[in-house]
């Protein structure tokens, strides 16, 4: 994200016209691409409630039907099932310490889970307490991402604690054939505008590298088209940067020869050192433009160092 002073604006980072194609327009895209999508999702439905089947309550819980009234001031409830989106849940409750419940399951994670966070909250008219821990998992290939399993242990006043798991999976929009690279391109003309300071914004200059040999071409070309567009239904609070400041930028223009017009264009701000965070996500997207038609924004974590480390710059 840029240093400067900026102030934080919930922004739908993903609306279908970013992140993809609207529901509704799915059923004139072609068949292969449509029979992809529903297979990403019937992964992600089943992702969701495998991830809830790995997790492993200590003994002694009884399942219960659904949330008891004194949990939903906690209980973070709210649509699980929702555009690109699979979720499950469970309910149980439990006469243990709820410390010892989250502790048993953190003894036990799932297999391959790692812990992406912990908390805690309370409701202070009702006496009410919540201890919680979250679980993530790697994406699986290009079919589902963001895949989560989150366990929260309510505890009133009096009585025994409610505990819920809630299961999240998303499904991955494919990139549409259309959308990559013409087949015509030989040439690659690269473009670093940065500059000096921890930020690489002080007295910027641009330099030039021309990828012309055959096998560069094609690798540079095949990863930019292995790269995921970024996702609709996803929310992103992105700082709001303050106008008029110029930022270094890394750009690519895909040519037939090299004195032809730009086939295709890719462009993303970038940050001098390794601990940048460009093309990540919706936030800092890889504009892709084919002619002078902007196609849907690319995301990739390793997209920027790549062409980096080609052009001997140290940037991310």
């Amino acid at each position: 994200m840029n240093h400067l002073a900026r102030r934080v604006l919930p922004v739908l980072a993903a609306l279908l016209c970013l992140g993809g194609v609207a529901l509704a327009a799915a059923a004139k895209l072609p068949a292969a691409w449509r029979a992809q999508l529903h297979a990403n999702e019937r992964a992600a439905r089943q992702d969701a409630r495998a991830l809830l089947e790995s997790l492993h309550l200590p003994a002694g819980v009884r399942r219960i039907a659904g949330e008891p009234r004194f949990a939903r001031p906690l209980g973070g409830g709210g649509a699980l099932d929702y555009a690109y989106n699979a979720g499950e849940q469970s309910w149980w409750e439990s006469a243990a310490g709820p410390q010892s419940i989250i502790a048993y399951v953190e003894a036990h994670r799932p297999p391959g889970a790692s812990i992406l966070s912990t908390g805690s909250g309370g409701d202070s008219q009702t006496a009410t307490t919540s201890l919680e821990v979250m679980f993530s998992w790697p994406p699986i290939g290009a079919q589902v991402y963001n895949r989560t399993l989150t366990l929260s242990v309510i505890t009133p006043a009096h009585g025994d604690s409610a505990i819920v798991a809630r299961s999240e999976a998303a499904w991955i929009v494919p990139r549409l054939a259309s959308e990559r690279v013409p087949a015509a391109v030989h040439d690659i003309e690269l473009s670093l505008r940065i500059g000096g300071g921890p930020f690489g914004e002080r007295h910027m200059r641009t330099r030039t590298y021309l990828v012309w040999r055959r096998t560069r071409v094609a690798t540079i070309v095949r990863e930019l088209d292995s790269l995921l567009t970024v996702q609709p239904g996803v929310a992103y609070s992105c700082p709001a940067e303050v106008g008029g400041v110029q930022r270094p930028e890394l750009t690519l223009q895909f040519r037939a020869g090299p004195a032809g017009p730009a086939l295709a264009r890719a462009t993303v701000y970038v940050f001098p050192g390794r601990t940048g965070a460009s093309g990540w996500n919706a936030c800092d997207p890889i504009a892709f433009w084919i002619g002078s038609r902007a196609q849907t924004p690319l995301t990739s974590r390793t997209f920027v160092r790549s062409i980096g480390r080609l052009m001997g710059a140290d940037i991310s």
